[in-house]
Order: structure tokens, then sequence, then C-alpha cells
């Protein structure tokens, strides 16, 4: 005695796994495909970890966010009047130069020491004296090629600074002004010829630092630029917002792969390779027009983390926070797609807005054009965060850095005054193990998660529609077919 099922119902149930396909078919298309995976997500770093140069220094966003927010050790002036007088010191003992290149070299070292040093206690005029005195040594001696590097580099860093510093101040009147271009035109002139010495120096540090230079030139002549672009050529007209696409352009799994493989095994990975995976970082995107002006310097085209590390390294080493670099920074996070940097950053543009200098026209144009982007970059986050929260965070983040900051000086302070010595290497010892380290780790910023394989397709809601439906017909045949007559 045998059951049979009739052909209309095994017609049914392939109805039902066809209808059951469509329906997961059109169940994928309006919700998340990784509801139903099947792999699971992939993670792979950002083509801009690879630095621009073998053994440089690679950016992360963490980078970024620890300037804007002054989350880095800073020397105080006790440390630099210390080290002047150390450096003064042993210069003395010195003399001339000797014969021996181990003395030349050290007394080079020394003197750029003391300029540095001075620069960072203000003291600009006895900085451009000190890398004055110390090329003209060079000079008499005959001395080329490396050694003129870094003469080249601070008698031109001290210069730009110096000059900046006499354009924000409140009382600039026409005579400082023209003072400080006569100084800009000539700090450009010696930080070219560092250029043209060591172009890897600071991970292509100085290019930047002579678009700046270029930009503010350009500026005495047309105040008006200072409300219209940054320092690296973005238009602030533009809509930035469309272009926030993670930080990559063309960035795919496969290139992540790649950029991952390279990262484990540099050595083997070589330079074209190298060069090839760079073309993956997301462009400046500074759409310029067709003969519109921009800096004599400054690149066609350019990866975002080269002048993002060029900002971030003037701003560490060299003068300080100012508004020309929290503003290009800003407009950069923004167009990588990091809005909570980018808020931060146009938040503190907006702060230092006022000690700019900036004429009054163009402080209002830029504080108003901060507001607009962080309107629009707030709206952009996913818990929609008000301003206030932002703007709370923001306030929070900032007096961690500049109390972190106060205490590491006064730490120094007091350590010189006891008769520590800075050169000892475990001299910051005690303060590191009751205050660590303020930098921010490197988060998931700087990776891309992926979701590859099936997980990423419309199959996984194919076969579950089909396979649900499928099954619910046949257990329905199957029960029918319990009740259907039998044959003998």
């Amino acid at each position: 005695m045998k059951r049979e099922t009739p052909p209309n119902r095994r017609h049914a149930v392939l109805k039902s796994t066809i209808i059951g396909g469509c329906l997961g078919l059109i169940a994928a298309a309006f919700l998340p495909r990784s509801t139903l995976s099947l792999s699971r997500p992939e993670q792979v770093p950002l083509p801009h970890q690879i630095a621009k140069f073998p053994g440089g220094i690679a950016l992360r966003f963490s980078m970024v966010h620890d300037v804007i927010h002054e989350r880095f050790p800073k020397h105080g002036p006790a440390y630099y009047r210390h080290r002047n007088q150390l450096v003064t010191a042993q210069l003395a003992k010195l003399g001339g130069i000797d014969s021996a290149r181990t003395a030349a070299d050290l007394q080079w070292r020394l003197m750029d020491d003391l300029a540095v040093g001075h620069v960072h206690l203000g003291e600009f005029d006895q900085a451009i004296a000190a890398a004055r005195d110390k090329l003209e040594r060079q000079q008499a001696l005959n001395i080329t090629g490396p050694h003129l590097y870094p003469t080249y580099a601070n008698l031109g860093t001290a210069m730009m600074i110096q000059a900046i510093v006499r354009m924000s101040a409140p009382t600039a009147d026409d005579a400082a002004k023209l003072k400080a271009r006569t100084e800009l035109t000539e700090s450009l002139v010696w930080i070219k010829k560092s250029i043209e010495i060591n172009p890897q120096a600071h991970f292509g540090r100085e290019v930047w630092q002579v678009v700046l230079g270029e930009f503010l030139l350009a500026a005495m002549d047309n105040p008006n630029l200072l409300a219209t672009h940054d320092m690296v050529g973005h238009k602030l007209a533009a809509n930035a917002f469309a272009v926030q696409t993670g930080a990559v352009d063309d960035f795919n799994v496969k290139t992540g792969r790649s950029v991952r493989s390279h990262l484990e095994n540099e050595s083997q990975s070589g330079p074209e390779m190298r060069e090839l995976l760079r073309r993956s970082i997301a462009d400046l995107g500074l759409n310029l027009e067709k003969g519109e002006r921009r800096s004599p310097s400054q690149p066609e085209r350019a990866p975002f983390d080269e002048p993002t590390l060029a900002i971030v390294g003037m701003w560490r080493y060299g003068g300080g926070a100012n508004v020309h670099f929290s503003l290009a920074l800003a407009e950069i996070m923004n167009r990588v797609g990091q809005p909570y940097i980018a808020w931060a950053a146009f938040e503190r543009t907006i702060r230092l807005i006022e000690s700019s200098g900036l004429p009054a026209e163009a402080r209002q144009s830029l504080a108003k054009h901060c507001h607009e982007r962080q309107s629009g970059l707030s709206d952009s986050y996913s818990t929609r965060e008000p301003p206030a929260a932002l703007r709370a965070a923001f306030d929070a983040e900032l007096k961690a850095g500049l109390d972190y900051q106060a205490v590491y000086q006064k730490y120094e302070a007091d350590r010189i005054a006891a008769g520590a010595s800075i050169d000892d290497p475990n001299f910051y010892d005690a303060f590191l193990a009751a205050h660590g380290d303020i930098a921010t780790a490197p988060g998931v910023a700087d990776f891309r998660t992926y979701e590859s394989g099936l997980q990423n397709s419309y199959v996984p809601f194919t076969l579950a529609g089909a396979g649900l439906c499928g099954f619910c017909a046949a257990v329905e045949a199957r029960i029918k077919r319990r009740g259907a007559p039998t044959t003998q």
C-alpha cells in the first residue's frame, strides 16, 4: 500500500520555494544585509598608514585629535632656559671649530639646539642671530651638503614664526607688518634651500611650511583670501560634506589586504608597491578651477596625510597653535570622513580667531564659516549629539591637555631647580608614573571594515526565503498526503 504525492502538490512545493526566494530578495532590499551573515566582517588598514618615505612617520587620526586638544607633553620655559645655559657653557668650552670631525659635529648640533631653544622661549632675534652665526661659520669653512640642512631649516623657521607673531599682535602697525613681510620673504629662501638638500626631512614638512609662507604673503596683498581659502588651498565655500567617504578614494578590501601585507613585511614589498598603495590615499580635494590663484609651491594634487602630518609637526614642534593650522585640519578632517575631529578643529579655530590678528571682516567671516560647518557636522552624527554636548566634550578634552602640559612643565622646573640633569634618561620617570601618557591610542578610525563574501549579497535572504516557504509547503503537502486515499 503506497501513498503518492499528487503532481499538483509537488508543483505547489516548488512554487512556494520560488515565491519564498523572491520574497527573500525583496526583504534584502529593505533590511540590513548583515542581518543574515554567512561570513565575518574584515577589517583592513587604510593606506595613509603607509609612510611616504621608508622608516618615516605615518599618520594616525589620533595625532590630529591630540594636537587640537593639546594632548601631548610640551617643554616649558624652565627647560629651554636651562638647556640654553648648558649649551652656551659647552660652546664656550669648545671654542673654535676643531679639526676633528666629531667635535665639529657636536658644535653644529649645539648651535642648532641654542637657536631652537630661543625660538621656544619667544626670543626670535636671538634665535635668528644664533642661526646666522652658525651659517657664517659654515660658509667660512666652505661646508656644503647635509650639514647645511638644519642651519637653513632653523633659520627659516625662526624667521617665519617671528613674522607670524608680528602679524598676530593686536597692536601690529604698518611698520610691524612691513617687517613681518620682509622676514617672511627671507624665511622662504632658507626653507627652500633646506628642501633642496633634504626633501625627506621631517616627513616633507618644509614643503608645507613654504605653502603656508606663500599663503600668508598673498594674504598681505589680498586680505580677502583669509576668508575664502585655508592655508592648503581649500575653498571654504565649497560643499565638503559630499566627499566624506571614510578617507579613501576607490579603496576596497583587496587594496586593504595589500596595505596590510605591505605593513607586515615592508622590506620585501619594495618602493614601487609603496608608491602604488599610497595612490589610494584620499586626495586633498582642492578642486581648483583653471586659472585660480594658489600658492606657487602648492602641489596640484596631494594625499591628505602629507599636509596633515606637516601641520601636526609644525603645531607640536614649531610655533604651536594658530588659526591657519586649526582651520586647515578642520577642512581636511571634514573631507575625509572624520566628523568628530573636524567639529573639534572648527571649535578650536573659533577660539583662536580673536587672537589671530586677522582683519575684523575676515574674523567675522571665518567664525560664521566654522559655525556653519559645525552645524552640518553635528547633524552627521548617528546619535545626533546636540552642539552643547559636543562643546562640553571639547572643553573637557582641551582642559585635560592644557592641564597636563602645565603639570609637565612644573615638574620640569621643580626637577631642574633640585639639580636633576635633563640628559638623564630617567628624568621623566616619576612624572609618567604619576600622570601617564596623555596621547590618545590609535583606534578603528585608521581602518575600514568590509562585509565581504556572502554577507554583503542577496544570497542569504534568497536562500532563507526559499527554504522557509518550501519547507512550509512540504509540511502542508505531507499532512494532506496522510489523509489521501491509498493504492494497492
